[in-house]
């Protein structure tokens, strides 16, 4: 596998994206790799070469999608400590990978997705801030932060994206910077 890696990407992704389909409309539970391998293109023995079965898959793809977004909101947050830098690289991170995302935004899917980004999410920002682990408070805060964007977001999925991706972001910033009650009036 490592001899071609363009090609053990692309068939990766392959992968990826047949599963994404399948788990948009059903639980993983009613998922094969018969039925993922032939959505690919692939048999069954290359899915094999590639994962151990389909909930590794799905562990793939979350490790993926919070890998990505934990690196651009680092990279954004290091360089100007910015709410705008942040949601900015939020919203670029949820267009580049809507496909993916949507997937796990929808209430049976999310519940691991949402625990992974909790868990390293906030300890970036702590870290990002120079805020002690030790300051519950100021991890009590993360988790509402975190929580409220995760929220949002599934809302905006589930809802089928009704407001533009820049809109959404506008929305957040202004309930962060001005409160919720002056997004309401």
């Amino acid at each position: 596998m490592n001899k071609q890696p363009e090609i053990t990407d692309m068939t990766r992704s392959i992968f990826v994206e047949a599963f994404c389909d399948l788990y948009r409309t059903r639980s993983i539970d009613r998922i094969s790799v018969k039925e993922l391998s032939a959505k690919a293109g692939y048999s069954r023995a290359t899915f094999y070469n590639y994962f151990t079965d389909v909930y590794d898959l799905l562990e793939y793809i979350e490790d993926e999608l919070v890998f990505d977004l934990m690196k651009r909101v680092e990279a954004q947050l290091t360089e100007s400590f910015s709410l705008d830098g942040f949601i900015d690289s939020f919203v670029a991170s949820v267009s580049e990978r809507e496909m993916y995302i949507s997937v796990y935004m929808n209430e049976s899917n999310s519940s691991s997705f949402i625990k992974k980004m909790k868990q390293k999410m906030i300890p970036l920002l702590l870290n990002v801030f120079s805020v002690p682990d030790t300051d519950l408070p100021a991890q009590y805060a993360l988790e509402f932060y975190i929580s409220g964007l995760i929220s949002v977001l599934g809302s905006w999925f589930r809802d089928g994206q009704q407001i533009p991706v820049n809109e959404l972001a506008e929305l957040i910033r202004g309930i962060l910077q001005e409160g919720i009650l002056n997004q309401i009036r």
